[in-house]
């Protein structure tokens, strides 16, 4: 986003700059969506755009989009970013810049930057800590509650996605990851399996497929209840046994095995 700063010490001495006049339909618009949810205070989310994809040298690309950055929204511009740390972790995190332009000599003699840019940049980073915003972090969406007289609320609800990093599924049958959300706020999850050549992707729950045909048995699945469900992150993978992870094609002990989707409320 762009702004104007004011200061005291009286107007600058010539002032023909017609920026703040500039269209802020778009600007306006987005704080009514992210104002109009029940979003606590800090909170970190993409609003829109910022979609990610890594290129065939490893740099992520991050498409333009908004994103909510502890109780303001600011502009993300299509940018490319290097994994000079070899660490395959991303964030975002606000750049202040200054336009020339905006430069001005007010009466009182200071010269005072006057047009502040405020965009969300992307950074390569060997680790994440609590409360970052990976560029795969959480997504804003909506949800429309009714209560048994018919009284609608709407609530934000976010997409998460989680590696679930190495797990040679051949030899365990169970991988636990942190998802950084309790359980209770989960409103929906999915956990997407890749083999060891990333030639297949698959759901952990998928049906197994004996010549063809279903079988009826699940090749595995999410479980989602701790011995402190009102506080626990954690989720347990598991798969079946003698299905279609318990095979030499899943047992890469170094890659990441595939990535869990979650759907939750704040």
């Amino acid at each position: 986003m762009n702004y104007k700063d004011y200061y005291t010490g009286g107007e600058p001495e010539m002032n023909q700059d017609d920026r703040d006049r500039e269209p802020t339909s778009n600007r306006s618009a987005l704080f009514a969506l992210a104002l109009g949810l029940d979003i606590p205070e800090n909170e970190r989310f993409i609003i829109s755009g910022c979609e990610v994809t890594i290129d065939g040298s490893g740099n992520a690309v991050v498409t333009a989009g908004y994103i909510f950055y502890d109780d303001r929204i600011i502009e993300v511009e299509a940018q490319t970013v290097a994994d000079s740390l070899a660490s395959g972790i991303w964030k975002f995190e606000p750049a202040t810049t200054y336009d020339a332009d905006g430069t001005k000599t007010f009466i009182d003699g200071i010269v005072r930057e006057t047009w502040r840019n405020e965009r969300a940049i992307v950074t390569n980073v060997n680790s994440l800590a609590a409360g970052e915003l990976e560029i795969r972090g959480a997504r804003l969406g909506q949800a429309k509650y009714e209560d048994d007289s018919g009284n609608e609320s709407t609530k934000a609800l976010f997409t998460k996605v989680i590696e679930i990093g190495a797990w040679d599924m051949d030899a365990d049958t169970s991988k636990t990851v942190n998802v950084g959300v309790n359980h209770p706020k989960i409103r929906s999850i999915q956990a997407m399996i890749i083999n060891d050549t990333s030639a297949a992707i698959m759901p952990l729950d998928s049906l197994y497929i004996s010549g063809g045909t279903p079988n009826g048995t699940m090749n595995g699945g999410i479980n989602v209840i701790g011995a402190s469900p009102i506080t626990d992150d954690d989720v347990t993978l598991f798969r079946t046994p003698s299905k279609e992870f318990d095979s030499v094609n899943y047992d890469d002990s170094t890659m990441n095995r595939g990535y869990i989707t979650i759907v939750y409320e704040v």
